[in-house]
């Protein structure tokens, strides 16, 4: 399964031992890769599918690297000291290849060892947030054209969602080089528009202006990550998130993620927690918009819940509303998010460092409707038992609770009412969005 894709630059000045100092020019991008390490869950096994425009490059071809290991270093940069290994996954590059089938030429590379900057910076960027691949296939998209650059992407994720096991496309590239006087590849005016194209195809999910682009045009933007932005575009099928864009030192750098199994409540929350746990005030309009789908799903008025998962799968914050009392359903979500995460009493706040390994699961709730005992169900109806001020809303198809006796039982303790005191009983069905 593709678990996610991502969009990275690749400037060696953004590794510290590299930059000494100059890296902080850079600080909108280096605040975007760290949007993505708290946003991508940490891993060690994922396999990563990286598109470099660096690795070696045949015309006309896809090359995939299908070497046993891989070994970079940044020693051509003046700091032989970061360096790092990696497992190679041959098998699967050999198998990558018979699936691609006529949808694109595919040259298997074995030979290569080093890896080029453009795979390794990124790689080093998401090892500093935990994340390590447990193995990797470096490939190069720059020998196809564009528009083949873009269904290899969407063929490409419909053949790793078939796969066994789980994998990360790590897309590599930076953008426009031509963006002020004295950037590497000289000055264009044309530099930043076409960086402003590659940012509004991505939010939008739509390469038609980039494939529409003349050579011409394309050249005079002196760039290297357009058939990588076109891969990423194609795999996500739909829009991607950008976190930051930025054009210091000449060139354009943006950072961008996609996680196509989730759902665009689950990644709002997760955008919220990033505000929330800092001690800043979520911008719910702008983060429901970068979260993605149609205004009606944040427009419309309902009760939710948020529930935090750790990596256990043990309960780490749960907060909810069973009825509406925000204008809207994404700021009834930010609420309970920020909520779930530093007030639940049974627990002390979320801190920043453990947002990665955390779960979350969304329950948007039905309106409530008067039941008796007989028209419960645990596992399709959530329920909500008052007496008096007390009452106790418990959610439906929760682990070991299995009969309408223990759902009521539990939902009477959480109130404080005794398990023989007659109570108005109310059910509720719910819309669940969990992270996967």
């Amino acid at each position: 399964m593709l678990k996610w894709a991502c969009l990275m630059p690749h400037p060696p000045v953004l590794i510290p031992q590299v930059g000494m100092g100059r890296e902080v020019d850079a600080r909108r991008t280096l605040d975007g890769i760290e949007k993505l390490n708290l946003l991508l869950p940490k891993f060690n096994k994922d396999v990563v599918v990286s598109m470099s425009p660096h690795f070696p490059y045949l015309p006309g071809r896809l090359v995939v690297g299908a070497g046993e290991r891989y070994f970079g270093d940044m020693s051509r940069f003046g700091a032989p000291n970061v360096c790092g290994d990696y497992n190679g996954v041959p098998s699967l590059a050999s198998e990558l290849k018979e699936a691609l089938g006529d949808s694109v030429t595919v040259e298997l590379e074995s030979r290569t060892r080093v890896l080029d900057h453009s795979t390794f910076v990124p790689l080093l960027l998401l090892q500093r947030g935990g994340r390590r691949p447990g193995g990797l296939i470096p490939a190069n998209p720059v020998g196809l054209s564009r528009q083949c650059a873009y269904d290899l992407g969407r063929r490409l994720a419909e053949v790793l969602d078939q796969m066994d096991g789980e994998f990360g496309l790590l897309c590599s590239g930076d953008l426009s080089h031509r963006l002020s006087p004295g950037a590497p590849d000289g000055f264009s005016t044309f530099g930043r528009t076409f960086d402003d194209l590659v940012v509004a195809a991505l939010s939008s999910g739509d390469p038609r202006e980039l494939l529409a682009l003349e050579e011409e045009r394309i050249a005079e933007a002196g760039q290297c990550g357009l058939n990588s932005v076109l891969v990423l575009i194609g795999a996500s099928r739909g829009p991607i998130r950008v976190l930051s864009y930025e054009g210091p030192f000449g060139v354009g750098y943006a950072v961008a993620v996609s996680r196509p199994q989730v759902h665009p409540y689950v990644e709002f929350v997760r955008f919220v927690l990033m505000d929330a746990v800092r001690g800043a005030l979520p911008d719910v309009s702008a983060l429901s918009r970068l979260a993605g789908g149609s205004r009606e799903i944040w427009d419309r008025r309902s009760g939710c819940f948020v529930s935090l998962y750790d990596s256990k799968g043990d309960l780490r914050g749960c907060i909810g509303t069973v009825e509406p009392s925000s204008l809207s359903l994404a700021f009834e979500m930010a609420k309970n998010a920020s909520a779930a995460a530093l007030e639940d009493p049974r627990f002390m706040p979320v801190k920043l460092d453990e947002l990665p390994d955390l779960k979350i699961s969304v329950d948007v709730l039905s309106p409530l409707e008067e039941a008796l005992v007989q028209d419960l169900d645990p596992k399709r109806f959530g329920v909500l038992v008052r007496s008096g001020n007390k009452r106790g809303v418990l959610l439906p198809d929760l682990p070991g609770v299995n009969s309408v006796e223990e759902q009521l039982a539990i939902a009477k303790r959480k109130a404080g009412i005794d398990q023989d005191e007659d109570v108005q009983i109310f059910r509720f069905t719910v819309e669940r969005y969990k992270e996967p």
